[in-house]
């Protein structure tokens, strides 16, 4: 209006500004990100607190099984070792009886027995074949049963024994003379019988 006004005239203006600008967005987002941080961090608690829990169930059951496991085998092992000490038992007293009827048999039967090497030296003899031949068990210990037999006789069996000592029969039987200790000659039927090892060889 051409009038000159000394006060002036103002036009408040206010900008507003855009809401991600604003305090409160990012006061908000602040907050928001500070427990999204708590939050997961105690997730990542929770979840190995859980798989703890659960590795010590695991591992819980796991020494049980085993504890159990070893409890059947410490069972098995001492079943199996007194099985194994009643069979052995068994079997010696097998053994024994075994060998007690065959010395029963061997020092009662009424023929002459004798064990020989394949050597032909004596092992043991029973009481007839003393009574037989007239030698005692320490004579027939240094003598060779060969030669009980009359010089004519000696060589009979040669082949035949040689048969038998290398597996080709287990056994046979022959007549010959044999001189007695007092001299006098008799006739006397003799059985060779082989005897093998486990393996099946002389033994």
């Amino acid at each position: 209006d051409s009038v000159w006004n000394e006060q002036g005239i103002s036009i408040p203006i206010v900008i507003t500004p855009p809401y991600w600008q604003t305090w409160w967005f990012i006061g908000s987002l602040v907050v928001g990100l500070g427990m999204l941080l708590v939050g997961g961090f105690k997730w990542r608690l929770n979840t190995i607190r859980e798989q703890n829990i659960y590795l010590e169930t695991q591992v819980s059951e796991r020494t049980s099984e085993l504890r159990e496991m070893n409890k059947l085998l410490e069972t098995e092992v001492e079943q199996r070792k007194r099985a194994e000490e009643a069979l052995a038992k068994h079997a010696a007293e097998e053994l024994y009886n075994s060998q007690a009827r065959f010395q029963a048999i061997f020092d009662n039967v009424a023929v002459g027995v004798a064990v020989m090497s394949l050597e032909r030296r004596p092992i043991t003899f029973n009481a007839a074949t003393e009574r037989i031949i007239g030698y005692n068990a320490e004579d027939l210990r240094n003598v060779d049963p060969r030669l009980l037999a009359v010089p004519e006789d000696r060589g009979m069996d040669v082949d035949l024994f040689k048969d038998l000592i290398e597996g080709k029969r287990d056994s046979y039987v022959m007549e010959r003379r044999y001189r007695h200790k007092d001299s006098r000659i008799f006739w006397a039927r003799v059985n060779y019988s082989l005897v093998r090892d486990l393996n099946g060889k002389p033994d």
